[in-house]
């Protein structure tokens, strides 16, 4: 698929200076995927569509779900097994594409995409995977780069100039309004569809961290002032979020 080498290459650097790490209890989604899994039994089928270093397959892998991780990124998906096998947890790591999955039809019980589908152009492409994989009665998630915030307006615009992982950058990204992405989902026939705003903090941006000297103290009260402003209204925030089940 056209543009795989550059989201590889892209990304490849991303996980290549990321540390792992697992979900803790101030991930901001932990609530909402909580109550998900709450619906199924242990044991179900979940999968992380687009897994990254794997945080949150071991997070549902020790919460006793059979766990599946799909990453573009090898090198990625090596060092998740090697954690695997270093911790005693029994997850799934594949390497492939969320636009074109290895996994038959009605296959998972429940799908968790985390800031991927915004990545390429496709977006919509691999939400029909989703649909397409998941079971009857299952649960997909999905958050992205919501479009009313700083990074679509300030931070992206300054990582595209300036291209360096350091920063942030993560090559090609879009923004969607939680609303698009409840189309979207609607569209590929999911039903039962939820969305809204994810309060994570980083609505004004993240950016101020790198300014020297002041920056991590500017941004300890933009980060403030970002959760009380996404925790007040459906709109304005930095994570857009949907919910839906086929």
């Amino acid at each position: 698929m056209a543009g795989n080498n550059n989201l590889k290459d892209d990304w490849g650097k991303v996980w290549e200076r990321a540390d792992m790490f697992e979900i803790n209890e101030n991930e901001p989604a932990l609530i909402k995927v909580s109550a998900i899994l709450s619906k199924y039994k242990k044991g179900s089928r979940v999968l992380d569509a687009g897994s990254g270093l794997g945080q949150w397959i071991f997070y549902c892998q020790k919460k006793c779900f059979d766990s599946y991780g799909i990453e573009i990124v090898p090198k990625a998906v090596e060092r998740c097994k090697e954690y695997s096998k270093r911790v005693k947890l029994e997850a799934k790591f594949l390497a492939g594409d969320v636009r074109n999955m290895p996994f038959a039809g009605n296959f998972f019980d429940v799908i968790l995409s985390f800031g991927t589908i915004e990545h390429f152009p496709e977006t919509y492409q691999a939400i029909r995977e989703y649909y397409r994989t998941i079971k009857p009665g299952g649960t997909c998630f999905i958050t992205t780069p919501n479009i009313y915030s700083a990074r679509t307006f300030i931070t992206r615009p300054i990582l595209k100039v300036l291209k360096s992982p350091k920063l942030g950058y993560q090559g090609y990204e879009k923004s969607f309004s939680p609303k698009e992405l409840a189309e979207m989902m609607s569209k590929a026939g999911f039903k039962e569809i939820k969305y809204g705003i994810l309060p994570d903090g980083a609505f004004l941006g993240e950016f101020y961290k790198f300014i020297p000297l002041v920056g991590i103290y500017i941004f300890s009260i933009t980060k403030k002032i970002s959760f009380w402003i996404e925790s007040h209204q459906s709109r304005l925030g930095h994570t857009a979020y949907c919910t839906g089940v086929k």
